[in-house]
């Protein structure tokens, strides 16, 4: 049943990645807002506990 799930899992990944290729070509503004909106939610994702990864998240603010 888990390798059903990762199918439909990565042939929906996949379905949006070739609509977002298409959105980019089409519209280069709207790819590179879309790139900055994924990339900050990316980036404001926080370790699980506190003082975990320090060293890694010390420069993705400054």
């Amino acid at each position: 049943m888990g390798r059903g799930r990762a199918w439909i899992a990565g042939s929906v990944a996949l379905g949006l990645l070739l609509i977002a290729g298409a959105l980019l070509v089409q519209n280069p503004d709207f790819g590179v807002s879309l790139l900055r909106a994924v990339s900050a939610k990316l980036l404001d994702i926080r370790p699980s506990l506190p003082g975990d990864l320090p060293v890694m998240y010390a420069g993705v603010r400054g």
